[in-house]
C-alpha cells in the first residue's frame, strides 16, 4: 500500500513539474505577436518573346461515289502533299485525324400518303488532317507547298514556344516576379521603419502560355501565285509568386 501511495505521489509531483515548466517556457502574448509579425506580398513578372514554332493544320478532303474511291483519291492527293512538303524542306508532319463519312442529300419521293422528304447517301467524303510543324518563317512556305501538292483546306496556324524556349522564358519571368515581390517588401519595411526582413514562406504559381492561333479560311487547291506571308506575334510568358517576410 505504501508503495502505491508513494508511486501516486511521485506521479503527481511529476505532473506539477511539467505544468510549471510549460508555464515558464510558454511564450507570452507579446512573444506570439512578435513571432507572427510578417509582411505578405505578391510579385509578378512578364517576358515577351517571339515564338519559334508554327503549327499548321492542313487537310485533304476528297469526295467520290463510293467509300473506296474516296479513300483512294485521298491517299493519292495526300501522298502528293507529303512529297511537296518534303521537297520544300518541311519534314515534321503528323497525321491528326482521318475519317470517311457518307454524304447525304435530301430528296423528294411520292408515296400513297403524298410527297415526303428523305435523306439518301449520294457519295462519301474522305478527310485526312495533318499537322505541320516548322519555323515561323517557314509557315508560309509549308502552306504554299501543301496547296500546290493538293491540300484543299487550311484550318489554322498556331504559334507556340518550344519546350526549351518556354522554360527559359518562364525562368526569366519568375526572376522578375521574385524581384518584384522583394521590391514591394523592401518599400513596406522601409516606410514602417523595419530594419531587417527575411522570407519565411514562398509560393510559386505555375503558368502556361496560351498559343497564338490564327484561323485560316478554307481554300481551294490551286497554285499560289505569290509566297504566303506569315508573321507571328510575340507571346507573353508570365510568372507569379507570393512571399511572406518576417521581421
Amino acid at each position: 500500500m505504501n508503495k502505491k501511495i508513494g508511486f501516486a505521489a511521485g506521479l503527481l509531483l511529476a505532473v506539477i513539474a511539467l505544468v510549471a515548466l510549460a508555464l515558464v517556457f510558454s511564450p507570452s502574448l507579446s512573444e506570439e505577436q512578435a513571432f507572427n509579425r510578417t509582411i505578405e506580398v505578391s510579385g509578378n513578372g512578364i517576358v515577351k518573346t517571339t515564338p519559334d514554332e508554327a503549327h499548321v493544320m492542313i487537310a485533304v478532303v476528297s469526295e467520290a461515289s463510293t467509300a473506296k474511291d474516296a479513300a483512294a483519291m485521298n491517299s493519292r492527293n495526300m501522298t502528293n502533299v507529303f512529297d511537296a512538303l518534303k521537297k520544300a524542306g518541311i519534314g515534321d508532319v503528323k497525321t491528326r485525324q482521318y475519317s470517311i463519312t457518307p454524304i447525304y442529300e435530301w430528296v423528294e419521293e411520292v408515296t400513297l400518303e403524298g410527297k415526303k422528304q428523305k435523306s439518301v447517301i449520294v457519295g462519301y467524303r474522305a478527310t485526312n488532317l495533318i499537322e505541320v510543324v516548322s519555323k515561323p518563317e517557314d509557315a508560309g512556305k509549308a502552306i504554299d507547298a501543301a496547296v500546290k501538292g493538293g491540300a484543299n483546306r487550311i484550318d489554322s496556324i498556331t504559334f507556340q514556344l518550344s519546350e526549351t524556349l518556354r522554360e527559359t522564358a518562364y525562368s526569366d519571368a519568375l526572376r522578375k516576379a521574385v524581384n518584384n515581390a522583394q521590391s514591394k517588401a523592401d518599400v513596406v519595411a522601409g516606410e514602417m521603419g523595419i530594419v531587417s526582413i527575411y522570407p519565411v514562406k514562398i509560393s510559386v504559381e505555375d503558368y502556361y502560355p496560351y498559343p497564338i492561333v490564327r484561323i485560316a479560311a478554307p481554300m481551294e487547291a490551286a497554285p499560289v501565285p505569290a509566297p504566303t506571308p506569315i508573321t507571328p506575334s510575340e507571346v507573353e510568358v508570365s510568372a507569379s509568386v507570393r512571399i511572406v517576410y518576417a521581421f
